[in-house]
């Protein structure tokens, strides 16, 4: 077929246009940009939009050498960089090493071209995930055995913790609050003393109305009432406040339009969870930290998300002996995890029925889910000495943090993997209706028992041999029918 000279002339002129627009999205600045911040163009268009984007830097370190000049002299020249263009940073992670900062287009541009920083991404939002459980998963036959986790303790990011509720008794021993007063974002510090952090009794005090989640979450793991009992009640808290006050329906909103306006609530900053993070990892010199909780969240990831700056910190905790246990998210997404739950290092947890094992609709569910916990109609301690019942992933995942404070305080030297291992592998599968995947669900009682080694049953009937008033004969009813301690499947002289 022979195309006329028209046909050809515009033929040509697209191909020059399209020739043009590659040679413009591959041009050496635009490249460079993207190896730093693979999401440039959200980012500028964030910055774009709302006249700033807030962003996590990680700055790039030097050749080989000590580990912490290397990273103190990485963030030194940052800083410099920073201040000569009137940009200060925001908070410092000397950990990881990550700098957050709030730019404006051009100090994007400026940055991203700097080669100070490696890698450079939004701090995001996450939410606490809101929507008897200690029965179905063997809670109180651990507790019948002395299994309380008592002499670790868990660490709870959230929305901070009633210290004065009987529930924590007085095992609540440390205390942190990292929060942000953000004007852009129209967020405010929730740190009692009116700054960006802050160490110490009462730091981690819940405001008022809208921070009752992370006493809830810290009931579950550890609360000690006698008639609502925690998963590991004997283990000490570590409570940290990492939630921010919003006044923004925008944000606050989840259905807007809908007649019932939220235009306050509390979120929470990645920075400021990578800042309590950090913050659990010094703590590990003084305190034996089995689990880092994290009811909270946000987005959707369909593979793990290991590019995140999370990972680092924890693999790091891990290292240490510290799980980071986090839940899966609420919105009922049958192919993706929220962050920071889609970290592969992350013990992410979903939600399950604690009366029919089914897992909960809300609850969000992908291949690389970890557990499944009851996290439907958990009724727990909230401010003020009250208690409430809840429903959410956020209660599911406070009973596995629990149950690594059971293990740990039995077997200190056994690893993050190895204890999750041990809960995949004692769990009952439950299947999800949704995708047909299948998922260990919690079960503390056997994990323990496994822990304890398989008792002797010589005969294979199911009850063990210092338990069995016949052990050398299968005799599962243990019927004896003198009450001579003989079971009647061996006994010689039966009614004698």
């Amino acid at each position: 077929m022979l195309y006329s000279t028209r046909r050809l002339a515009c033929l040509c002129l697209t191909l020059l246009m399209l020739s043009a627009a590659g040679a413009s999205a591959l041009s050496p600045q635009g490249v460079a940009r993207k190896a730093v911040a693979p999401q440039y163009q959200h980012l500028a268009e964030r910055a774009a939009e709302t006249g700033r984007v807030r962003v996590l830097a990680r700055v790039r370190q030097d050749a080989p050498g000590v580990p912490v000049l290397r990273r103190q002299r990485a963030l030194d020249r940052a800083a410099r960089f920073a201040s000569e263009r009137g940009i200060e940073p925001l908070r410092t992670l000397r950990q990881r090493p990550v700098q957050v900062y709030s730019l404006d287009r051009e100090q994007l541009d400026r940055l991203l071209d700097s080669g100070l920083f490696e890698h450079v991404r939004e701090d995001r939002l996450n939410r606490p995930l809101l929507q008897e459980s200690l029965a179905l998963i063997g809670a109180d036959t651990a507790h019948s055995q002395g299994y309380t986790g008592a002499g670790t303790a868990i660490a709870v990011l959230d929305t901070g913790v009633d210290a004065n509720h009987p529930a924590f008794g007085s095992r609540i021993v440390e205390e942190a609050c990292f929060s942000t007063t953000f004007p852009e974002f129209n967020s405010t510090t929730l740190c009692p003393n009116g700054l960006d952090s802050q160490v110490g009794g009462g730091a981690a005090q819940p405001c008022a109305g809208l921070c009752d989640h992370g006493t809830h979450v810290a009931s579950i793991a550890a609360g000690q009432d006698a008639l609502r009992p925690g998963m590991a009640p004997g283990a000490d808290i570590i409570a940290i406040q990492v939630f921010s006050r919003f006044q923004d329906q925008s944000l606050c909103d989840p259905d807007p339009g809908d007649g019932n306006d939220v235009v306050e609530c509390v979120l929470a900053y990645d920075s400021d969870i990578m800042a309590g993070l950090e913050h659990v990892e010094s703590l590990t010199a003084t305190h034996t930290i089995a689990a880092a909780n994290l009811s909270l969240g946000g987005g959707q990831f369909s593979e793990p998300c290991d590019g995140s700056f999370f990972k680092a910190a924890m693999d790091d905790l891990a290292a240490l002996g510290v799980a980071t246990v986090v839940a899966s998210g609420n919105e009922g997404l049958t192919n993706a995890i929220g962050s920071p739950g889609c970290v592969s290092t992350a013990v992410t947890v979903g939600s399950v029925s604690d009366m029919a094992d089914e897992v909960h609709g809300f609850s969000n569910s992908a291949y690389f889910l970890d557990l499944l916990a009851p996290g439907g109609g958990i009724t727990a301690a909230v401010p003020g000495g009250g208690y409430a019942t809840w429903w959410g992933t956020s209660m599911a995942t406070p009973h596995v943090a629990g149950t690594f404070a059971l293990i740990r305080a039995q077997e200190p030297a056994m690893s993050v993997v190895d204890i999750q291992s041990l809960l995949s592998a004692t769990g009952d599968t439950v299947i999800d209706s949704r995708n047909g995947l299948g998922f260990s669900r919690l079960d503390a009682g056997a994990a323990i028992s496994e822990l304890q080694g398989a008792a002797a049953d010589g005969d294979g009937d199911g009850v063990a041999d210092e338990q069995d008033n016949c052990p050398g004969v299968a005799n599962a009813d243990q019927i004896d029918m003198d009450g001579d301690g003989i079971g009647l499947a061996c006994d010689t002289a039966p009614g004698c």
